[in-house]
Order: structure tokens, then C-alpha cells, then sequence
């Protein structure tokens, strides 16, 4: 859905909410805004894998959605802040049970695949043997099996906490 759209007063609500949470990083940077105020350094740190422009495009459109206020401090070098307003709060608490819910499935899948066992983790093509041609997933590494991104969210997991951020605020 284009960005227009969202503004759209015909369309689904949850469809207008997701437009602005959509992208890989604004959920996340709502967690962290909702901490507190936070430079841009301090939120690139904490998301390891978070490109300059990424995050500048990221905060900029989450404060043309209303989401985000953003400080210019009058000082030299200029100290830029961004801040939840009080909407982003809103969202963010609205967000808060649809976390809690995939933290709920995510623990159903990790119990569904501890009680299966390694061997179900295995799957059927470990039966096949070495014999078995190898195909396109075989020349991509181990990196093809967790897919794009997975080292960076790995990372963004241990390091956001977003169960913390949100009982500290």
C-alpha cells in the first residue's frame, strides 16, 4: 500500500496502522524511542546493521506519520534527539499485545520443535543420504538456511530486549 493510501479515510484501519509500522526497522525504533529520547547515534548502536540513510529515512518518515518528534539542539556540533509523541506512545502500546503474541507463538513453535526432536529438525532430505543431488540451497553456505538478515537479527534480539524496553517505560 502506497503511503498516500494510508491517509485514505475508505481504508481498513489496520491497514493505515500497518502502513506506518511497515519496514524492517520502525517497530524496533519504536521500542527504543519508547525508553525514552535517543540521538541517532545512540539508535544505530543498538541496532547493529541499521545503515545512516536507512535510519535517517526511517525516523524522517516516522515524523512526517506523526510518530516521532525531532529536537535540533542550538549547540555546536548540533545535537539532533527524537522522541516518541504522544501518538507514537499510543501505537506503541497498541503494539503491545500483538507482541505478546508473537512472543507467545515463537515459544509454541520452539516447544513444537524441541518435542519433535532433532530428527524432525532434520527433515526429509537428511533420509536421502549423500547420494542425493544437491541443489541450489546446497552451494549457498549455512547462511541460506537463516535466512537474509538473520546475523543482524540475531544481534537486534540480544540487544533490544523489547519486553525490557517496554516495562521500563
Amino acid at each position: 500500500m502506497t503511503r498516500s493510501r494510508a491517509r485514505d479515510l475508505n481504508v481498513c484501519g489496520v491497514t493505515a496502522a500497518i502502513v506506518v509500522i511497515e519496514g524492517k526497522w520502525r517497530t524496533a525504533l519504536l521500542w527504543l524511542l519508547e525508553s525514552g529520547p535517543h540521538r541517532p547515534a545512540e539508535l544505530r548502536r543498538k541496532l547493529p546493521g541499521l545503515s545512516e540513510k536507512v535510519l535517517t529515512q526511517a525516523l524522517r518518515e516516522m515524523e512526517t506519520d506523526g510518530l516521532v518528534h525531532r529536537e535540533v539542539h542550538d549547540v555546536l556540533p548540533l545535537k539532533t534527539v527524537y522522541s516518541l509523541t504522544d501518538f507514537g506512545r499510543d501505537l506503541a502500546e497498541a503494539l503491545a499485545p500483538l507482541s505478546d503474541w508473537g512472543h507467545r507463538r515463537l515459544e509454541k513453535l520452539a516447544e513444537a520443535e524441541a518435542e519433535a526432536g532433532p530428527e524432525a529438525e532434520a527433515g526429509p532430505e537428511a533420509e536421502a543420504g549423500p547420494e542425493a543431488e544437491a541443489g541450489p540451497e546446497a552451494e549457498a553456505g549455512p547462511e541460506a538456511e537463516a535466512g537474509p538478515g538473520a546475523e543482524a537479527r540475531a544481534r537486534a534480539e540480544t540487544e533490544i530486549e523489547p519486553e525490557a524496553i517496554r516495562k521500563a517505560s
